[in-house]
């Protein structure tokens, strides 16, 4: 006798048994043991049915490979994913085949070989799991998951799982995150190489710093050392004095240059706001300029300042620096018996009437510029066009003014063409002013005694410094006083009555008491004069916060080192 009973996983176990008599006793306790025999195996094909289903969540299609039996079951397949499935049985190569087929060319052969049984055994000989990841034409990305189900006493395979995952999001967030990848990379790389050029344009501007640098500082010494041995010929000596006096500039330049380029980098260039004659600060570079282009062999043609206002509120230092340095390039990188043609316009800013556009305009029939460089490289900082010896230079000039401009509100507009000369054009917008009416002691600047009978009290920890600063002041009649720190300072002027002092010049950086506590001690004593006696500070502390913090601490004014007389003279001449 032969009972069937069917499973949930369409296969048929048979309890078989003999067709002959039996007791009913003996027939009814076998017949329950065949049942629980059936019930116990039925139990444990539903653990393994619910642990297929669970597992067949996670995929869209879900095969069970029976290698024994050559036969193929699907377990799980979601609605529109069915084309994997064949009508008919499957035999488990006919299965491979198919998985085969519906893959793009690129992975057939892949395929093929990975899904050999031979192989498929070797691969899973010590592990239960293995994926493969393919394309196919209908469904895109797809991820094989292939699972032991079932091994036999040597541990063969002899049942297996497919399940298909779409892997399309997955692709693509993962295409995604290499691109982002890629793209992080090449600005990485990018940064890299602007690091590397950058690196390599400070060492060369630092080379040429060092050059450019120790030339004026050698001819301020080896022009010293001659005048200590010629002080018998005067004339020797002023020749010797006046190459000292040009090297000096020359160095101060430099000096300027690597500190604006420092203060803009780091963003801390700030204007001023001065009442300015723009006219006087043009013509007062000519002098300076016709003596560098003399060396060159360049003429120097001004035009005359062809604008309608000439007082501005501006940043004089600032509008000083982007003309001297137009100016001084053009000349620079000149050609012998060249040009350089300078002068200034104004055109009026449309609804507003109290600016005016000026335009800055200079001309040179110099070596020109490549149009490579005039894109791309003439306001890089470091860059030249010409690394020729003979022209001085950092390279940072045109870099720097661009900013300066820039915050002013303006643009510079140049036109170059190589081996034929350049012409600079800079627009500013100007806030219109009244006429500038000019200190007595600046138009008697020339009379030697215009600070007959002031008394002015010199602050300065340096003695050279002293030295210079009062020599200065009392070749033009000044009687001077001397403090060599703050305290001294203090003590000096309450030593003194009420209106003893026309002025105080004050260092800034000093030991014991520094300028801006000097200054506030000052303020803060009981004298008459302590709140109108005018404090100037004299320092090389020359930024334009330095003059904020000499306003904040009390002081009228600010001269920055190393001294101009002229600029010296004017301040005072603001003051008494």
């Amino acid at each position: 006798m032969m009972h069937h009973i069917r499973c949930m996983m369409q296969c048929d176990r048979c309890i078989i048994g003999q067709n002959r008599g039996v007791n009913v006793d003996d027939m009814g306790a076998g017949l329950r043991q065949a049942l629980t025999r059936a019930e116990s195996l039925n139990q444990s094909l539903q653990k393994e049915v619910n642990m297929v289903r669970a597992i067949s969540k996670v995929f869209f299609a879900t095969w069970r490979l029976d290698l024994l039996l050559d036969k193929v079951t699907p377990v799980v397949e979601l609605d529109g994913h069915a084309f994997m499935w064949r009508n008919g049985a499957l035999t488990v190569k006919d299965a491979i085949n198919i998985v085969i087929d519906r893959a793009t060319y690129e992975y057939k052969d892949v395929l093929r070989d990975t899904l050999r049984i031979e192989n498929l055994q070797v691969k899973l000989r010590h592990k239960d799991t293995m994926e493969l990841e393919y394309y196919t034409a209908n469904m895109g990305w797809i991820r094989l998951n292939i699972m032991v189900v079932e091994r036999d006493t040597f541990t063969d395979v002899v049942s297996l799982l497919f399940g298909w995952q779409s892997i399309n999001e997955e692709k693509w967030k993962e295409k995604e995150h290499k691109r982002e990848l890629e793209e992080a990379n090449s600005h990485l790389l990018e940064a890299l190489a602007e690091a590397k050029r950058a690196s390599e344009a400070k060492s060369d501007f630092l080379s040429r710093m060092s050059h450019d640098m120790r030339t004026p500082m050698n001819g301020i010494i080896g022009m010293a050392n001659i005048a200590m041995e010629c002080l018998d010929d005067k004339e020797r000596v002023r020749e010797a004095l006046q190459k000292i006096q040009s090297a000096s500039h020359q160095l101060h330049m430099l000096i300027n240059d690597v500190l604006d380029m420092s203060k803009i980098e780091s963003g801390k260039i700030q204007l001023l706001r001065e009442h300015t004659d723009l006219k006087k600060i043009v013509e007062s570079l000519l002098p300076g300029m016709q003596t560098i282009a003399k060396k060159y062999d360049v003429d120097v043609i001004y035009k005359g300042f062809q604008a309608k206002h000439q007082y501005i509120y501006g940043s004089p230092v600032h509008i000083q620096r982007i003309a001297s340095n137009i100016l001084s390039n053009a000349i620079k990188y000149n050609r012998e018996g060249g040009t350089v043609t300078i002068y200034v316009t104004e055109k009026p800013i449309a609804g507003d009437t109290e600016k005016a556009m000026f335009i800055l305009t200079v001309q040179d029939t110099g070596m020109g510029m490549s149009e490579d460089f005039l894109k791309n490289k003439l306001f890089t900082p470091f860059a030249r066009e010409c690394s020729e010896e003979k022209v001085p230079g950092t390279g940072l000039g045109m870099a720097i003014i661009k900013e300066i401009v820039q915050l002013m509100g303006g643009e510079i507009k140049v036109e170059s063409k190589l081996g034929e000369g350049s012409t600079f054009k800079v627009y500013t917008p100007m806030e219109l002013a009244p006429e500038l009416v000019e200190s007595k002691l600046k138009k008697e600047c020339d009379d030697k005694n215009v600070l007959d009978g002031k008394r002015i009290l010199v602050v300065d920890d340096n003695d050279v410094n002293l030295e210079i600063a009062t020599f200065l002041l009392e070749n033009h009649g000044a009687e001077c006083l001397v403090a060599h720190n703050g305290r001294e300072c203090l003590d000096v002027y309450q030593g003194r009555e009420a209106g003893f002092f026309d002025m105080i010049l004050m260092d800034v950086r000093m030991p014991v008491m520094n300028g801006y506590e000097t200054t506030k001690a000052i303020r803060a004593t009981n004298k008459a004069d302590a709140m109108t006696v005018p404090i100037v500070a004299m320092t090389a502390n020359a930024f334009t916060e330095d003059k904020r913090k000499c306003w904040a601490a009390g002081m009228n004014d600010h001269i920055a080192k190393p001294i101009d007389v002229e600029v010296m003279l004017e301040t005072i001449g603001r003051y008494i």
